[in-house]
């Protein structure tokens, strides 16, 4: 066991013993597939497990405070790697806008896209497959709640161990893990000993991201709304001006959305025209996480 990996299974054992969890020995059965290839990925909406409503009460009007502060807007978007981002021209298409793209490991287009978003100026995460509640996750390595810390610990290394420029993660699908407390201790751990933050995409209302996110003194950040639930373009500006209302209200918001036609379209033709509308500044959601106070980021 190098030191590392030693060094954080004592922080491990100890907060595990702070937080007086009880976890269950009970073996999952394991996937027994690979990594989804590009065949299995289209544009069709799939759902994001549980789709955890944020309860922002915005209203149909912008509700912007009288002073001078801005309002930000920070967009994710999921689910690059399989090759699609090539098929859309994103990276050339999305040129100028600060939207950070979150790369799925082990995709076969997963380190292309992380060299070509980061040579186009764009700010890249990883997409972590994590194990979902009642359904057969197609990712043979996937992070769930069955495996030993040390397991786990090798496993997310192994996830992060070919990116190069990657500054943190969030989950993809993910509602079993992102709801135990032993896997998002040894996750968010390993995330904060190399000063990278992690995103909950609140695919369950019963994560405990942000009680784990408390203990380890991180800051918390979760997705407010998803743009592309459903793949209708009106639908996904509705959601982009619905995106800058909570941001005015809140001074910040985080999106997420996908690699899929009428989303690329519609942030190519109409992202800007809305931020302007709603005096929002787009940022990179790197930028939250290493100047909080800046942008006045309240207790989310």
């Amino acid at each position: 066991m190098n030191k590392e990996l030693f060094f954080s299974t004592i922080v491990f054992l100890i907060i595990a013993l702070i937080m007086a969890v009880s976890f269950s020995d009970a073996a999952i059965s394991q996937d027994n597939t690979d990594v989804v290839s590009s065949s299995q990925y289209s544009d069709a909406v799939i759902p994001d497990e549980e789709t955890v409503e944020v309860q922002s009460n915005i209203s149909s009007e912008s509700n912007k405070d009288t002073d001078s502060n801005k309002s930000y807007l920070a967009i994710i978007m999921d689910d690059i790697g399989y090759g699609k981002e090539n098929k859309y021209n994103i990276f050339e298409r999305l040129y100028g806008f600060k939207i950070t793209f979150s790369i799925i490991p082990g995709t076969y287009n997963a380190l292309k896209a992380e060299e070509t978003a980061v040579n186009s100026g764009f700010d890249v995460m990883a997409h972590l497959p994590m194990q979902a509640k009642g359904i057969d996750n197609s990712y043979e390595k996937a992070i769930r709640t069955d495996m030993s810390h040390e397991d786990l610990y090798k496993r997310i290394e192994e996830m992060f161990s070919k990116f190069k420029y990657v500054k943190g993660a969030n989950n993809h699908m993910g509602s079993k893990a992102t709801s135990d407390k032993k896997t998002m201790l040894t996750l968010m751990t390993y995330l904060k000993k190399r000063n990278m933050f992690f995103v909950d995409s609140l695919t369950t209302s019963d994560s405990v991201v942000k009680e784990v996110a408390g203990l380890l003194e991180m800051d918390y950040l979760a997705r407010d709304i998803f743009l592309d639930n459903q793949t209708k373009p009106e639908y996904i500006k509705d959601q982009l001006e619905k995106a800058c209302r909570i941001a005015n209200k809140k001074k910040v918001a985080i999106a997420i959305c996908h690699v899929r036609e009428n989303t690329i379209n519609v942030l190519e033709s109409d992202l800007q025209r809305i931020l302007d509308k709603y005096d929002v500044e787009l940022i990179n959601i790197s930028e939250l996480y290493v100047n909080k106070k800046k942008f006045n980021l309240v207790a989310r």
